[in-house]
């Protein structure tokens, strides 16, 4: 009987663990929450994709050049965004658009960070 306790406890424990891994951020697949509201989605994308824009200016991890053709795909998008709104509330087809825009920007700036700063550690490294 103590085992089966034990074991039981020790299952739990377990699967405790593992479900508390899966909502961590550091585990998170990228992906917004499925079932938030579209527009929530969107300015969370918005905000995300502004601080990295900053962080990488910043850091020099993106070239002035970099940032301003970024920035002006991001207002393009905005923008974009903006026309569909004026009807009230846009369609679930102009979201989810809008959604994959700002994903695949997120995306590309990202790898333009990350390559830049692999880069920098690089050339720094051979000194």
């Amino acid at each position: 009987m103590k085992k089966i306790l034990l074991i039981a406890a020790l299952v739990l424990t377990a699967s405790l663990a593992v479900d508390a891994q899966r909502h961590d951020p550091r585990y998170d697949s990228g992906r917004y929450e499925v079932r938030a509201r579209p527009e929530r989605v969107i300015n969370e994308l918005q905000r995300d994709i502004k601080q990295q824009l900053q962080m990488g200016a910043r850091r020099n991890l993106l070239s002035p050049r970099e940032a301003k053709r970024f920035l002006k795909e991001y207002d393009k998008i905005a923008a974009k965004e903006k026309r569909y709104a004026r009807r009230s509330r846009m369609t679930p087809r102009e979201s989810r658009e809008i959604i994959r825009e700002l994903e695949n920007l997120q995306h590309r700036v990202r790898l333009e960070t990350r390559e830049h700063s692999r880069k920098h550690r690089s050339n720094w490294a051979r000194y």
